[in-house]
């Protein structure tokens, strides 16, 4: 069974706050979001929650929506001469897909949960998309 986490950026404060800071209550379809700052606890009011996708990167590190990852990715070509494989290093972004089957997605490449985790020693955390936009840019 996945362990579920969550993780929560602060859109007042520009601040992430990770699982051991992060507080969250659910009550039907309403979820409310608090942290623990120092010796309190403070609900948050403009918030993006993310959740863990029971995977970790090559280093270790678990992978949550929002983060940016890097990964070895292939084309495939067919010529005359047979089908040929380019690798190339491509960046996406983790999301939740809510399509008929939902599961965990990486942008620029459509992976679904079953190939994340099968090629989870190819891929790596470079970053979020709330602290680090630009690692994106121009993909």
């Amino acid at each position: 069974m996945r362990e579920i986490k969550f993780r929560a950026w602060d859109e007042e404060d520009k601040r992430m706050y990770c699982d051991d800071k992060v507080i969250v209550t659910f009550s039907g379809f309403l979820e409310e979001v608090y942290v623990r700052r120092n010796s309190t606890v403070d609900e948050l009011i403009d918030y993006k929650l993310m959740q863990y996708s029971g995977i970790k990167d090559i280093e270790g590190k678990e992978i949550y929506e929002g983060d940016i990852v890097e990964f070895l990715d292939e084309e495939v070509n067919y010529s005359h001469c047979g089908v040929e494989y380019d690798e190339f290093i491509n960046i996406g972004k983790v999301i939740f897909s809510h399509d008929e089957l939902m599961g965990w997605d990486i942008t620029n490449r459509n992976m679904d949960l079953e190939e994340v985790w099968h090629y989870r020693e190819y891929i790596k955390v470079i970053g979020n998309i709330y602290e680090n936009p630009e690692l994106l840019e121009g993909k």
